[in-house]
């Protein structure tokens, strides 16, 4: 029972720190792409549609293994792809998060750095 407390509680304290996706918008929605990846690095893929608009996606993939208190075995896969979208004159429009909250808060807070300050 005091695992699940703690867990709980690892949980909020993580979910109290996240940067939301709201504030990347804000940040970067109407910037130059090429500052984003000057900024950030190449993405994993780039998907350019026939109109001159792009898709970067940036990705975070991690798997881990524990061993429970009565021996179990468990499996933890935490992964996120961050899509920037741009329009055919490279401005950001959008930037959207998919995948579970474990792989989004790396990717958000690890990869993609933001300094709101």
């Amino acid at each position: 029972m005091c695992m699940k407390k703690l867990y709980l509680l690892s949980i909020l304290f993580i979910v109290s720190c996240a940067t939301t996706t709201e504030e990347y918008n804000y940040y970067w929605v109407g910037s130059d792409v090429n500052d984003l990846i000057f900024e950030y690095g190449v993405p994993d893929n780039t998907i350019e549609l026939d109109d001159g608009r792009s898709i970067l996606n940036y990705k975070f993939n991690q798997t881990s293994q524990s061993t429970d208190n009565d021996g179990n075995l468990s499996t933890t896969n935490i992964y996120c792809t961050g899509s920037v979208f741009a329009d055919a004159n490279n401005k950001i429009v959008k930037i959207d998060f998919k995948g579970n909250f474990g792989g989004c808060n790396n990717l958000k807070n690890k990869i993609l750095k933001l300094d709101l300050d």
